[in-house]
């Protein structure tokens, strides 16, 4: 499986995580949907579709799945960007997540 570093969607890389957990994810949705206290079906509508999670659903989402500090921080970059609603916004991000990138390679 790829690290958190080399995704530019926050969704696929937590499809990924969930599907490369044992049981081929088999229940995590419902289980990260109690921790978030919210139905499961925004969690699969999120994962699936149009809507993102909030910046405060990305940070129980990192307490979750145990992320690091540096995966929690690169998480919170990628959600960010998704919601962002200004192009000069998601550049931010993007700039933000590439100094990021260069500095996990080195």
């Amino acid at each position: 499986m790829k690290t958190i570093f080399e995704y530019e969607c926050y969704k696929k890389y937590l499809n990924e995580i969930i599907q490369n957990r044992p049981k081929r994810g088999r229940g995590t949705k419902k289980n990260l949907a109690e921790f978030l206290r919210c139905k499961t079906s925004l969690i699969s509508a999120i994962l699936s579709g149009d809507r993102d999670f909030s910046l405060d659903q990305a940070i129980k989402i990192c307490q979750f799945f145990s992320l690091n500090p540096r995966e929690r921080d690169f998480l919170i970059f990628l959600v960010g960007r998704e919601r962002a609603a200004t192009t000069d916004l998601k550049d931010y991000y993007d700039e933000k997540m590439q100094n990021f990138r260069a500095e996990v390679i080195l």
